[in-house]
C-alpha cells in the first residue's frame, strides 16, 4: 500500500477535492485539527486513520513538533500532502517532517485547487525559505514605489470622492411581511424573487424555465413568482403581461422607482407572500434546470440549513481567450460536493428561509448602485450563526456576454468586488476608529501585490494577468477607504 499522510489546514471542501483524486491503493492518515472528519460525500475514499492535532493551536513550534512526532512516529511515509489555506504556517509543517526524518514526496494542495510538488521536505524547505527571504528583501525595496503609487491614488480618489462615511445614514427599508411558515402537514410555499432591469428577453426565458420545474425528491411546493422591475422604462412589464395567465405559476409584477439592486431585492421580499416558507432569488440573466427548485428544497430538507445555494454554470456563445480562461468570472467559480457547508452565497441561485427575514435581516440600501449587497447580506447572516449549504445539482445557467470575455471587464469587476467588500467592513464595524489600521493593512497588501508580479514566473499557474487583477482588487479596496464608491450599475439607470 502507498502510505499517504495528509495535514489539513484548509476548509473541509478542499479535503474532499483532494481525496476524490487519490487512488484506492493509498493508505491515508489525516492530521485533523477538529478531531473528527465531518460526514464525507459517499464517493470519497475513506481514510484509515484520523489523528486529532490542531496545527495552529500549539504555543510553540517545539511543542508542535514533539506532538507530531509522538502521534505519527517515524513511519515510512511515501507521500505527504499539506492542505494549505492562506495564512497557515506550512513551513512549520515541513520543518516537522524534517524532524521526523520523513524523506518522501511533499505536495501542497491549495483551497483554489492548485497543487505544487517537491521531491522531499528538504527541497521544499530550502526552496520556500529562499523565496520567502527574497520576497521580504524585494518588499522592502519596493516600499518607495508603493508609497508614491498610493499617494497618487489617494489624491485621485479624494478628488473623485462621492461618499462621506461619517455622515451617511442607513436608508429606509420597506416593511417585510411577518412571514408565517406553512404547517407541517401542508406543502411548502416558495416565492421566487427576480430583480430585473432592462433585460426583457432574458427575463422571458427565465420565467419559462421556472414554469417547467419538476419535483421528485420533495413534495411539490406552492410556487409564485415576484418580479420587481427596477428599470424606469418598465421594460419587464410587457413580458409580465404577455406571460401572465399563460404559465402555470402565478406571476406578480411590481415597479421599484429607486434605482439600485438592494432596493429591488428588498421590495421583492416585501411583496412576497406572507405565507412563504422560503424566498428564492435568481438573477434575470439566468435560467434554471428542471430540477433546480427540487434540489434546493431537498438539500434544505436534509440539512435544515437557513440558506442553500447552488452552482451557476456559464453559457457563452464563444470561448474566452486561453490566456484569460482560468481567471475569468464566471468561468473560475468553484463547485463543491453536495450538502457541503460553505461560507458564502450569491443571489444568482439561492434559497433563504423566511425565518431569517423575521429576524430583521435585509439587503443594505447603502450599497445603492455599487453591487455587493448580496455578499454583505450573507456575511451578516453568517455572523448570526446561520449555516449555508451547497446544492450541487441545483443548477442554473448564466448568459455570458462578449464584454465579460475581455480583460477590461474583469479588471472593473475585480475593482468593484473589493470596493464592495470594503463597504461591508465600513457599514458593519467601527470604521472611523480603525481607519488607520485598515489603511496600513491595505498599503501592505498593495506592496505585496507589486512584489508578486516580480515573482509570477516562479508560479506558472498564477501568471502576470492574475497579479494585475489582484493589484486592481487592492486598489478597489483602497478607494473605498478614501471615500470613493464605484457605482457599476449606474449606466443601466441612465
Amino acid at each position: 500500500m502507498h502510505k499517504h499522510l495528509i495535514f489539513r489546514t484548509a476548509p473541509e471542501a478542499t479535503l474532499w477535492d483532494l481525496l476524490a483524486d487519490i487512488q484506492e491503493e493509498h493508505e491515508i492518515t489525516i492530521i485533523e485539527p477538529s478531531g473528527s472528519l465531518p460526514e464525507k460525500p459517499p464517493t470519497i475514499h475513506k481514510p484509515e486513520q484520523v489523528i486529532n492535532l490542531d496545527l495552529d493551536g500549539f504555543l510553540s513550534y517545539k511543542n508542535l513538533t514533539e506532538a507530531v512526532i509522538e502521534e505519527i512516529g517515524n513511519t515510512d511515509w511515501q507521500e505527504v500532502t499539506i492542505l494549505h489555506n492562506k495564512g497557515s504556517s506550512y513551513r512549520n509543517v515541513v520543518g516537522i517532517l524534517l524532524r521526523c526524518s520523513v524523506s518522501c514526496k511533499v505536495n501542497f494542495f491549495y483551497s483554489d485547487g492548485k497543487k505544487y510538488s517537491f521531491r522531499s521536505p528538504l527541497t521544499c524547505y530550502l526552496y520556500t525559505g529562499f523565496v520567502s527571504i527574497l520576497k521580504k528583501l524585494i518588499s522592502i525595496l519596493s516600499w518607495p514605489i508603493t508609497i508614491i503609487l498610493t499617494a497618487i491614488l489617494y489624491l485621485y480618489f479624494k478628488r473623485s470622492k462621492n461618499t462621506d462615511w461619517e455622515e451617511e445614514p442607513a436608508e429606509s427599508v420597506p416593511k417585510f411581511p411577518d412571514f408565517c411558515s406553512s404547517r407541517s402537514n401542508q406543502s411548502s410555499v416558495v416565492s421566487v424573487c427576480i430583480a430585473t432591469c432592462g433585460r426583457p428577453q432574458m427575463l422571458e426565458r427565465l420565467l419559462k424555465s421556472i414554469d417547467k420545474q419538476e419535483f421528485e425528491k420533495v413534495e411539490e411546493p406552492e410556487v409564485n413568482i415576484v418580479i420587481v422591475d427596477n428599470d424606469r422604462k418598465k421594460t419587464a412589464e410587457k413580458v409580465y403581461r404577455e406571460l401572465s395567465g399563460k404559465l402555470d405559476i402565478p406571476l406578480n409584477y411590481y415597479h421599484e422607482e429607486t434605482p439600485g439592486i438592494p432596493f429591488a431585492r428588498n421590495r421583492a421580499i416585501a411583496e412576497a407572500s406572507p405565507g412563504s416558507d422560503f424566498i428564492v432569488f435568481i438573477d434575470d440573466d439566468h435560467y434554471a434546470e428542471k430540477q433546480w427548485l427540487d434540489e434546493l428544497l431537498f438539500v434544505h430538507s436534509q440539512t435544515e440549513a437557513t440558506i442553500v445555494t447552488g452552482p451557476v454554470v456559464p453559457n457563452a456563445e464563444q470561448s474566452p481567450p486561453e490566456w484569460l480562461k482560468d481567471h475569468l468570472l464566471p468561468f473560475n467559480r468553484k463547485r463543491h460536493f453536495d450538502m457541503t457547508s460553505i461560507d458564502y452565497a450569491r443571489t444568482g441561485n439561492v434559497l433563504i428561509s423566511t425565518k431569517l427575514f423575521n429576524e430583521g435581516l435585509y439587503f443594505d440600501p447603502r450599497f445603492g448602485l455599487n453591487g455587493g449587497d448580496d455578499s454583505d447580506f450573507f456575511k451578516r447572516a453568517l455572523n448570526k450563526d446561520k449555516e449555508i449549504f451547497w446544492a450541487d445539482n441545483a443548477i442554473t445557467y448564466e448568459e455570458v456576454s462578449e464584454e465579460q470575455l475581455t480583460l477590461s471587464w474583469q479588471l472593473k469587476r475585480s475593482f468593484r468586488s473589493s470596493n464592495g467588500a470594503m463597504l461591508h467592513v465600513i457599514f458593519n464595524s467601527d470604521f472611523q476608529r480603525n481607519k488607520k489600521k485598515y489603511l496600513l493593512k491595505t498599503l501592505k497588501e498593495l506592496n505585496m501585490s507589486l512584489v508578486s508580479i516580480i515573482f509570477s514566473p516562479l508560479y506558472p499557474d498564477k501568471g502576470f494577468i492574475d497579479r494585475i487583477i489582484i493589484i486592481i482588487n487592492k486598489v478597489g479596496k483602497y478607494s473605498a477607504i478614501c471615500g470613493y464608491r464605484y457605482e457599476e450599475y449606474a449606466e443601466r439607470h441612465e
